[in-house]
């Protein structure tokens, strides 16, 4: 499996070789024939099809619009489950000088709804930088969706996804996610299928991180 990358260039001549990423792994768990029942297959569609598609529908909301300052990079990562070989191998040779990334932001499990509610989703890590502020006060007048703090920090999310392969050098890099890891049923299982997401909380978190 291969990362795959998309470059949309920034409109402004004196921030455009500042760059915002966005990403998600696009890999899961594969299949199981070991399984009981019938089926065998961890289709993975909040772990991270849910988060892929944040990604996509991103690129082609910025491709439409006339005025971006700063250039942003899309990126969605294989081998996330595996230890997160595939982020680790492209912030290595990323085809940019990583102290021009001004924010790393990667969308895993974006697709049921938060321990909040609507409307919400939390930012891994966002005591190490004030990137979660800025995005709400972008948002506040526009939404009423609100970033909140990780309220699962016992559960190391932050090093357990793709954005620690970027702040292990230093970028400003989180993880924005709605699953509520201490209900969530579906979590690396075969029952993880289309059925288990709610389109109404992947399409707000689209809009929030667009408008953050």
């Amino acid at each position: 499996a291969i990362n795959t990358i998309a470059y949309l260039e920034g409109t402004d001549p004196n921030l455009k070789e500042e760059y915002v990423v966005i990403g998600a792994h696009h890999d899961h768990l594969g299949s199981k024939v070991d399984l009981e029942g019938d089926d065998k297959i961890y289709n993975g569609a909040d772990d991270n099809a849910s988060g892929v598609t944040g990604v996509l529908a991103l690129a082609e909301y910025f491709a439409t619009q006339i005025e971006r300052k700063r250039s942003l990079i899309f990126c969605t990562f294989t081998a996330e489950e595996l230890g997160l070989i595939g982020s680790k191998e492209l912030a290595k040779s990323f085809p940019i000088p990583l102290d021009s990334i001004r924010a790393f932001i990667n969308l895993e499990m974006i697709g049921t709804v938060s321990q909040w509610g609507s409307n919400r989703a939390y930012m891994t890590g966002s005591n190490l930088s004030n990137l979660k502020n800025l995005m709400n006060q972008s948002v506040h007048d526009s939404t009423l969706f609100l970033f909140k703090d990780d309220p699962y920090v016992n559960q190391n999310l932050f090093e357990r996804s793709d954005n620690a392969a970027f702040a292990e050098y230093g970028v400003v890099a989180h993880t924005i996610s709605t699953v509520n890891m201490s209900q969530v049923k579906t979590y690396h299982k075969p029952d993880d299928e289309y059925r288990s997401l709610n389109t109404k909380v992947l399409k707000e978190v689209v809009q929030g991180v667009a408008l953050g």
